[in-house]
């Protein structure tokens, strides 16, 4: 499971939630989700980061697939 998603998941927030708390569309929350933060601009890394409550770097750290 995708860490953005993971702990989306676990603070009890829809993506809907996410989006507001970020100031990001939905539809980029979904892509975060889905296709990771590699390709992410570092503004929303930091959006989701803060909005979920991690440190941007964990939070993209994270992200990278280790399998």
């Amino acid at each position: 499971m995708n860490m953005v998603r993971k702990l989306r998941v676990q603070k009890k927030m829809t993506q809907d939630e996410l989006a507001t708390r970020s100031g990001l569309s939905r539809l980029t929350v979904v892509s975060a989700e889905k296709d990771g933060l590699a390709k992410a601009k570092a503004k929303t890394v930091v959006a989701l980061a803060d909005a979920l409550g991690v440190d941007a770097g964990f939070l993209f750290a994270s992200s990278v697939n280790h399998e």
